[in-house]
């Protein structure tokens, strides 16, 4: 017979119990032969045991040391084989001695394995505290009291105490063959468990029972990330708020201890609270630091009435979520550079990994990751003005990935420089050299490309028309464009330059330099033409011959027809270029007698011959034309001498 104690631990991330045994395991008269077995083995390994481990209703861990200074761990539990339950016990030496945090073995992980029984009904473990009230045991191992009466035979505390006293193994064989006295069996073992305080996990006697007070059930209701406790760290504080209700003492404070232990993604010293307060069951809260986002670990409460007292514990798993990082990303001076910066997400180790997307095709192929917070990317010279460049970002926690962030930036044009000192040269009318001085160099990696344009002509000295207008074609730094222009004569225009830089895959705005005002040159006029009327007795055009304003037959006296006084209009066919109009004009005249006259064009005329017929010359026609402004072309050509008759007879 051996005595064996009991207390609350972690094992392999559940809450469990462990049972110290005082191995009484009687059977019952009715179990069979291989009951009795069975029933044999677990006695033997009860009292042979250091730890034992109540885990749910179906699976009981037993530890022994060895004499070498390692551990066995023995799991009995159910299990199945060809369709059949089983009972079964699967064995493994683990390093170090047993302790409340050695691990038990997996299902079917075991060295060894043996099979007591087959052909039965699920094994069930039934546990019961020193009050007798049935204890059970959730998924995460916490121990539930049964609900019921106190009887007033049995203390509070022995009453509300969650320690397993007697743990029961139930049997059952489903054989049709076997005596109604052997089917069913109940291996009972009771734990030498008072209400003292819990002995250390290896020691194998408990001391003298104590009238302590025991604090009533304790549970953990919730674990979150503290908003007030713990390093600021990517905009959310490394502290945990733990949450939990129940450990009222029977009279006073409540002794709370709160514990994180940090397993991974390695092992740290726990960090921990104390907190003395009069608890009333409803939930209560403490704040923890330096849990560090993106650790895992295990939340551990404990409630004691008195020092060293006997413990409610509850105990939970918790992993400290990752915040997104702030992605910040800026012009570096050089424009095919960019400035990345961005927020630490965790006080742990942390790498990110940068990528990026330019709309000039250019997409990075994972550069190795960094733990910087910092980093500066380069693209080809000259390649990014104008074009957007997105970046996304992954910042990662020992393998656990923080959401991805994502930037953008987009490289400005600067402004192209404007051409200067724009004047145009003619070399006719219509044809001529628009000629200017480009401005300043376009950033390294584009080139400088201009253009001349048209781009003001008047078609009167009011309607300045637009639609009319001649540009030419872009080219590298060019200064000058040779262009035929139309227009007009005489009449004033302007033109201007067009300046850009441009890369391969975009081009800056537009710079545009405006002309002075340039008056277009003239030819002169064409010579013009003799194309006179008469108007008196005879219709002729051009005029070859006229009649004297007498028509008096060689009569002394002239007797002029009044409505006659002129007989030849002096029409000179002019040839000034679109858009002018007749300015100034000159015929010369010659008579048989020697007597010279001047007059304009279209002037009325008339010559007295006393009778006779004579000859007379018009020469020197000259002209000068001009625009609505009063710009004159110059002197047209001067025409040669026209002989008229001018009948007298």
């Amino acid at each position: 017979m051996s005595l064996k104690t009991i207390t609350m631990v972690m094992v392999g991330g559940l809450l469990v119990t462990l049972i110290v045994f005082w191995a009484v395991t009687s059977a019952t008269a009715d179990t069979s032969a291989s009951f009795q077995t069975a029933n044999l083995g677990f006695e033997k390994a009860v009292s042979a045991s250091d730890v034992v481990v109540g885990v749910n209703t179906n699976r009981v861990g037993i530890l022994t040391d060895t004499t070498d200074g390692k551990c066995q761990v023995a799991t009995w539990e159910g299990g199945s084989r060809g369709g059949d339950i089983t009972l079964r016990v699967e064995t493994t030496t683990v390093a170090g001695v047993c302790t409340s945090t050695t691990a038990l073995i997996a299902a079917g992980a075991g060295a060894a394995s043996q099979e007591l029984l087959s052909g039965i009904k699920a094994p069930l473990f039934t546990y019961s505290n020193l009050g007798g009230r049935e204890i059970t045991f959730g998924a995460t191992g916490a121990a539930v009291l049964a609900t019921g009466t106190m009887p007033t035979s049995v203390t509070v505390a022995d009453w509300n105490d969650t320690r397993p006293y007697k743990v029961a193994l139930n049997l059952e064989t489903l054989s049709t063959d076997a005596a109604a006295v052997t089917k069913k069996a109940v291996l009972s073992a009771f734990t030498n468990v008072v209400n003292i305080a819990a002995a250390a996990d290896d020691l194998r006697y408990v001391p003298a029972p104590s009238t302590d007070p025991v604090p009533g059930p304790l549970h953990i209701t919730g674990v979150d990330r503290s908003s007030t406790t713990g390093a600021l760290v990517g905009g959310v504080h490394e502290g945990l708020s733990v949450s939990f209700a129940g450990g009222v003492c029977p009279a006073g404070p409540t002794k709370v201890s709160v514990s994180y232990t940090q397993q991974g993604p390695s092992a740290a010293p726990a960090v921990s609270t104390v907190i003395n307060q009069v608890l009333t069951g409803s939930s209560s809260a403490v704040q923890l630091g330096s849990v560090a986002n993106g650790a895992s670990g295990a939340v551990d409460v404990s409630a004691t009435c008195v020092d060293s007292g006997v413990a409610e514990k509850d105990s939970t798993g918790y992993t400290q979520s990752i915040p997104a990082t702030v992605l910040t990303v800026t012009q570096n001076a050089a424009p095919e550079k960019h400035n990345l910066s961005w927020t630490a997400v965790s006080s742990l180790p942390t790498s990110f990994q940068v990528s990026w997307y330019s709309q000039n095709g250019t997409l990075t192929t994972n550069p190795p990751a960094t733990s910087a917070l910092s980093m500066t990317t380069t693209q080809v010279v000259g390649s990014t003005f104008g074009l957007q460049t997105s970046y996304w970002l992954v910042a990662t926690v020992d393998s656990t990935p923080a959401p991805s962030v994502y930037g953008n930036i987009t490289t400005p044009w600067p402004a192209a420089s404007p051409a200067t000192g724009l004047w145009y040269w003619a070399g006719s009318p219509s044809v001529g050299s628009y000629v200017w001085t480009n401005g300043a160099a376009c950033p390294a990696g584009t080139t400088r490309q201009t253009r001349s344009d048209l781009n003001a002509k008047w078609d009167s000295n009011t309607n300045l028309n637009w639609a009319d207008y001649l540009v030419s074609a872009w080219s590298t730094d060019k200064f000058e464009d040779h262009a035929a222009t139309d227009v007009w004569q005489g009449y004033p225009f302007q033109f201007s330059v067009h300046t850009k830089c441009a890369s391969p895959y975009s081009e800056s705005a537009i710079a545009y330099t405006q002309s002075a005002t340039t008056w277009n040159t003239w030819d002169s006029p064409r010579t013009p033409e003799y194309n006179a009327y008469t108007q008196w007795q005879k219709v002729e055009q051009p005029a070859g011959s006229v009649y004297d304003v007498c028509r008096n037959h060689g009569t002394v006296t002239c007797t002029r027809h009044p409505g006659y006084n002129w007989s030849i209009q002096l029409v000179y066919r002019n040839f000034c270029p679109s858009g002018s109009t007749l300015a100034a004009s000159n015929v010369h005249s010659r008579s048989w007698s020697g007597g010279q006259w001047d007059n304009t064009f279209d002037t009325l005329d008339g010559w007295e011959t006393g009778g006779a017929n004579q000859q007379v010359w018009y020469n020197s026609a000259v002209y000068t034309c001009k625009t609505p402004w009063g710009n004159t072309s110059p002197n047209s050509g001067v025409s040669g001498e026209t002989m008229i008759w001018v009948w007298g007879w």
